[in-house]
């Protein structure tokens, strides 16, 4: 009933509000000449209470559920999700996550969503794919595409530590044929794999990538497996911020409910946001609302207030919640005055303002604030 009820609400807001499904949060790490779709397909694991080992057995004394994702790098909104026992290994769900998967477009997965199979099946249908190299694949050299003189310098900067900003050191991109007597006959066709050393967190670290596009540069490939670290910011703000933790049941639809009620409420708060021009955090915006959700206030006009206040000097403030509960009367505020400067007041996630505790007139601007 509930993925039903996202689903619709979906298609509606993408009926009135194409371009907010079309691309209303880009992702800051995409590559930006990439104009073609880009999904990112992976998975994060819920831990439930004991009680739910009857349908969500993990492991011998642990119960937890699995949310996979397909997630669009240039709206950052769900593609497709599928919620299930988190006993279901990813490589199992790959076909099912990445069958709405259009031809021309692009999908990057993790080294657990490797099924040879699988990517063949992508192959034929015109997907390109992204993922990680698993250690022990057999395989044989085919073609070498850097030369020598590129190889030596790519150690070069390897050995001395030398980046060019974020920009990866590419050490080998190899064209390979699958040797393994079950990886060759699910996967015939020659891949292409990329060495590079990476900064990650500040920290270099050697990869290694696979991919069925041979005309690309090797900085393109892991350019993209870079930009899949995105989907881990989608599973923050839906786990941590929405805190999707605490279930009200135990049973698998009730699971299955609350998880489709947070991807719902994800989806109407960043709905919000983009109408009114929001700019900063999704953690921002979420603590907004959920301080003056049961307020009658008009949410756009707040959050155009806050956002402004923000942009004032290009910093965000911090959130603070209200230590107790204020009534606004914004009057003629904001067809009169433009802006309340921050000697009056300080914005913040609910419009902290500094007062007494007893009644405050800001009569300048004819703004009454006062214990509700």
């Amino acid at each position: 009933m509930t993925e039903e009820l996202f689903w619709g609400t979906f298609d509606d807001i993408r009926k009135r509000h194409p371009a907010f499904i079309n691309g209303s949060r880009r992702y800051p790490g995409l590559p930006h000449r990439f104009k073609r779709a880009i999904h990112v397909v992976d998975s994060t694991t819920i831990q439930l209470i004991a009680k739910c080992l009857d349908w969500a057995r993990h492991r011998q004394q642990k119960a937890a559920a699995k949310m996979h994702l397909d997630l669009d790098l240039k709206s950052f909104l769900p593609n497709l999700a599928v919620i299930g026992p988190a006993k279901d290994s990813d490589a199992k769900m790959a076909r099912e996550v990445c069958a709405p998967i259009r031809a021309g477009e692009i999908v990057v997965f993790d080294r657990a969503y490797v099924d040879f199979g699988h990517l063949h099946d992508l192959t034929m249908r015109g997907v390109t794919w992204v993922t990680r190299y698993k250690e022990g694949i057999l395989h044989d050299i085919v073609e070498q595409q850097l030369s020598p003189e590129e190889m030596s310098q790519a150690r070069h900067m390897r050995d001395e530590g030398i980046f060019r900003g974020q920009q990866p050191i590419v050490l080998s991109d190899r064209m390979i044929k699958l040797t393994g007597e079950e990886t060759a006959r699910r996967h015939p066709e020659n891949v292409r794999m990329v060495v590079a050393r990476m900064l990650v967190d500040g920290k270099p670290c050697e990869m290694a990538f696979l991919s069925n596009n041979f005309q690309w540069s090797p900085y393109s490939i892991c350019e993209l497996y870079r930009a899949r670290w995105g989907i881990e910011t989608f599973f923050k703000e839906t786990r941590q911020t929405l805190q999707l933790a605490d279930f009200m049941g135990t049973g698998e639809n009730a699971i299955k409910w609350q998880i489709w009620t947070a991807l719902l409420a994800y989806l109407l708060l960043r709905l919000i946001g983009w109408l009114a021009g929001w700019r900063q955090s999704f953690r921002r915006l979420f603590t907004l609302i959920k301080g003056m959700i049961w307020s009658r206030r008009n949410l756009v006009l707040l959050i155009e207030l806050v956002d402004m206040d923000a942009g004032m000097d290009g910093k965000s403030p911090p959130v603070r919640l209200a230590a107790v509960q204020l009534q606004f009367d914004f009057g003629d505020f904001y067809r009169g005055k433009p802006y309340l400067t921050k000697s009056l007041f300080q914005i913040t996630g609910v419009l902290y303002l500094k007062i007494s505790p007893k009644t405050a007139v800001l009569k300048s601007y004819g703004i009454s604030v006062g214990k509700k």
